[in-house]
């Protein structure tokens, strides 16, 4: 297996697994939990750009401040 795909795989899957916990307690009307969750998943996107920046420009890439 394409061992770039290990390194954005498991990010992805993080903020997979976010994005439904957030909605999940959108739902149940629990925003504050949302909230916290939210920051989390930030944490986790921003990662991914970093694996991303890597996989396309090499090791020392940097990702790009938003």
């Amino acid at each position: 297996m394409n061992e770039n795909l290990n390194d954005y795989a498991m990010p992805l899957i993080t903020i997979e697994r976010f994005t439904k916990q957030i909605h999940d307690l959108c739902l149940e009307h629990r925003y504050a939990e949302a909230s916290e969750a939210a920051l989390h998943l930030g944490v986790e996107v921003r990662i991914l750009q970093g694996v991303l920046a890597i996989m396309e420009n090499g090791p020392s890439a940097r990702p790009r401040s938003s």
